[in-house]
């Protein structure tokens, strides 16, 4: 199974809304550490990134939709 790093970019934003908003940026920060979760899981699932180059053979599915 293939394992993807979080998107720290994503990470930074998240403590950023926290550090300038405080608790009014909860929200925002939830919603941007939930999706980056889901976005993890699913490439795991599928075993691939979330955008898929040239099929290598291991790869089961990719996050942009199937290869044509």
């Amino acid at each position: 199974m293939t394992h993807h790093e979080p998107d720290s970019t994503m990470i930074a934003m998240a403590l950023e809304l926290l550090t300038e908003h405080g608790l009014e940026g909860v929200g925002s920060v939830v919603q941007i550490l939930i999706n980056e979760a889901m976005q993890l899981e699913r490439s795991a699932f599928l075993e691939a990134g979330p955008t898929s180059g040239p099929r290598t053979g291991g790869d089961t599915g990719a996050a942009s939709g199937p290869s044509v």
